[in-house]
């Protein structure tokens, strides 16, 4: 048994070493991470290659056979009527025709690829309501967040929402359909929504978020090109049809026309396939760089919550200081010494909006904190309510109560769900005060270790609430008052 004036003084060191240790190992600058879930591996859409119908690639190779038997034809009827002048036309405008189509394939590609891509970020477009859910209007509203966040700087805000709004909505459909599947909560996605912002506002910044209208610019040379293939094909052309016109009319009229016809399905089926083909590879190396972009500043990102996440021993010291400083503050508030407490407790529950966290087989810790404190003294009970943000390191006092062991009528336990619990304290002379003792979700199976059960958490739980010994002092004062001092020494200290 330790003397008046030894216990006041180990409780001065006590509290001298709490409010030493409270902020220590950098605490404000390392108890978010320990709230951070852990991070889903990155994803990125990967293109589909798009296919001809067996119907398209019947008509294709169909055309194709016609194309070139009728051109065969025409060239068979200029050497049987000895039209050599005519066959090196003939020959010109093959080649013509190829140049012709190999830059006008260029032109045509580039033109359509600029008018997709200007489709997909314009800045009014048509939201896809199909994916619409919890889970997507989430992922929107953690776009809209970090697109108001982290704005450039001195940009103006609505200039800035306006022109990347294209953007905004092609990422937000992105992320709900790669992730929409693997039933994955926004915040394990955060990381890299802030990653994606970051990057249209990197781009905004230095202009090149409009890089692709660059690229699918169109040549000045392949424009030359194509329009002098076309006219030197145009040429030829018609200097091939009226010889053959003139010595076969009617075989070259049918030839003409079946080589028209046949031209232009083939042309067309040709520059079909050709263009999935190119736009698949491109679309693929572009998926594949975002995805390693996405890698890296995944690792980066695990690295650093690597790096800061607390321990679990410093989360418990850091909220025992707290504790300490709480009880500090009410014997203070009412001028007591540590020598004058019989007993104390507290009991911690969750605050409403908080984040929580755990580690496997620990006890959930939560970003802030409804903390009550129960002061024995042989006078009577004094009780100090406190809200505390764990994570900024804030305390507010927000009620204070006295009342003499008498004035407690009855001290009442209830269950909420399978594992929360609330405590019913009875006065005399005042409304009853309802604790919320336990978090009802804590079969939340976060941070839950291979042979956990949602039973041994909610133990783990009411154990360091500090459930049981309250209840145990609480309830000793409701059935025999003052005497219960007497009669149950080992609740005191």
């Amino acid at each position: 048994m330790l003397t008046g004036g030894i216990k006041d003084s180990l409780w001065a060191e006590t509290k001298q070493r709490a409010k030493r240790d409270q902020c220590g190992n950098d605490r404000q600058g390392r108890v978010w991470a320990y709230f951070q879930p852990e991070p889903a591996p990155p994803r990125a859409r990967m293109p589909a290659q798009e296919a001809l119908s067996q119907r398209e690639h019947i008509r294709l190779f169909l055309a194709s056979i016609v194309f070139v038997v009728t051109i065969c034809y025409l060239a068979w009827l200029l050497i049987d009527h000895g039209a050599i002048l005519a066959l090196s036309a003939h020959a010109a405008m093959l080649i013509a025709g190829g140049f012709a189509a190999r830059h006008g394939f260029e032109w045509w590609y580039r033109v359509t690829r600029l008018r997709e891509r200007n489709r997909e970020f314009a800045a009014t477009g048509r939201v896809n309501r199909a994916r619409e859910g919890g889970f997507t209007e989430q992922v929107d509203a953690a776009f809209d967040w970090y697109f108001h966040r982290y704005a450039p700087r001195d940009a103006d805000r609505r200039q800035w929402l306006s022109e990347t709004a294209g953007f905004r909505r092609s990422l937000r459909d992105e992320i709900a359909e790669i992730y929409r599947e693997q039933r994955t909560g926004v915040d394990k996605i955060r990381w890299l929504i802030r990653f994606l912002v970051r990057q249209v506002a990197r781009g905004w910044e230095h202009g090149t978020l409009w890089e692709y209208r660059k690229r699918y610019r169109v040549a000045v040379d392949t424009k030359v090109w194509c329009g002098v293939a076309l006219g030197a094909a145009a040429a030829t052309c018609a200097a091939v049809v009226w010889t053959v016109l003139r010595a076969e009319p009617v075989g070259a009229v049918i030839a003409c026309l079946l080589t028209a016809a046949s031209g232009a399905v083939s042309i067309r089926g040709v520059a079909k396939v050709l263009f999935g083909r190119r736009r698949f590879l491109e679309e693929h190396q572009e998926s594949q760089d975002k995805l390693q972009e996405r890698q890296e500043e995944y690792e980066r990102w695990r690295n650093k919550l690597d790096r800061l996440r607390p321990s679990d021993h410093e989360m418990e010291t850091w909220l025992r200081c707290d504790r300490t400083l709480l009880l500090a503050y009410a014997l203070e508030h009412f001028r007591l010494r540590w020598s004058d407490i019989l007993a104390h407790t507290f009991i911690q529950s969750p605050a409403a909006g908080c984040k929580r966290a755990r580690v496997p087989y620990g006890p959930s810790r939560y970003s802030r904190y409804d903390i009550r404190l129960f002061l024995i003294t042989r006078d009577g009970v004094r009780e100090v309510g406190a809200d505390l943000d764990f994570e900024n390191v804030t305390r507010d006092e927000r009620e204070r109560n006295n009342f003499r062991f008498d004035a407690v009528s009855s001290v009442h336990v209830g269950k909420v769900g399978s594992y929360g619990y609330k405590l019913t304290l009875t006065l005399m002379n005042g409304d009853p005060q309802k604790i919320e003792v336990t978090d009802p979700g804590v079969a939340d199976s976060t941070g839950e270790g291979p042979a956990e059960s949602p039973a041994a958490r909610s133990a783990l739980n009411l154990d360091a609430a500090g459930f049981s010994h309250a209840l145990h002092i609480l309830e000793g004062i409701a059935a025999e008052g003052k005497e219960w001092i007497n009669r149950d020494p080992h609740a005191i200290g």
